[in-house]
């Protein structure tokens, strides 16, 4: 049976709903998709999505519109619907780091890139109809491990390894790209090519020496973090605490 999922399209441009209307008919095709069905509405105007109040599991979002600019909609949507995912659409790059405050999961440009725009919706489908874990191996077995024990993952390769709150190990044949991309962005953020963490249990930062400190019960971890995460790392933990208040 296949799952609906139900997006929103909120754009001021009937051509530019148009286009993603026939992107998102496209990427349904995809054999990555096979089980599921993609449902969307349609609204020229933010207001009126706003007071629609329908639920949507994601929303294909303009940022410059006149009635109400997309950052706002956004903030208003992450009260109201705090699990609907946010793909912001726009004509130009240049204020994507703005959507750190308000949980993005992609953003792209409106002269679509089907690449880029495939891979945006089927990342959110997978996030959407992710059940809270991850299959893992450890010797010749395999096993589904809950995201709440994983402490961070390293790369090694082009797999990775998970570690464990209580100090296990365990191998995942994805990528630590593919594991950010597929992992709820709000609870696991990349804070280097080497490490993506669970932001449960961050613990404190220096920033002087970029060094990330994990703590579950004691057992406790120093990862490195980049120049350029150490930027984004405040956004990260107050969209990670807006988002555990309201699970």
């Amino acid at each position: 049976m296949n799952r609906l999922t139900r997006i929103a399209i909120v754009d001021d441009c009937q051509d530019d709903v148009n286009n993603a209307i026939s992107q998102l008919n496209r990427v349904q095709l995809s054999p990555t998709l096979e089980n599921s069905k993609l449902e969307f509405d349609c609204y020229l105007n933010p207001v009126d999505f706003l007071k629609k109040q329908q639920h949507y599991d994601f929303v294909l979002l303009d940022v410059d519109m006149p009635q109400m600019n997309g950052f706002d909609v956004a903030a208003r949507l992450n009260l109201a619907q705090p699990k609907c995912l946010i793909i912001f659409l726009t004509q130009h790059n240049e204020r994507a780091n703005q959507g750190f405050k308000v949980r993005t999961h992609r953003y792209i440009t409106k002269k679509i890139d089907k690449a880029d725009f495939d891979e945006a919706i089927i990342s959110a489908m997978k996030e959407i109809q992710s059940v809270g874990s991850i299959v893992v191996t450890k010797g010749a077995r395999s096993k589904s491990l809950e995201l709440e024990k994983i402490l961070y993952f390293t790369t090694v390769g082009k797999e990775s390894i998970a570690t464990t709150t209580d100090n296990q190990v365990f191998f995942c044949n994805l990528s630590l790209k593919a594991l950010a991309e597929r992992l709820p962005t709000w609870l696991f953020f990349r804070i280097s090519k080497q490490s993506l963490i669970n932001l449960e249990y961050y613990d404190s930062v220096d920033k002087t020496q970029k060094i990330v400190f994990l703590n579950c019960d004691g057992f406790e971890k120093s990862l490195k973090i980049s120049e350029r995460k150490l930027k984004n790392l405040d956004d990260m933990l107050h969209l990670y605490r807006k988002m555990k208040g309201r699970r």
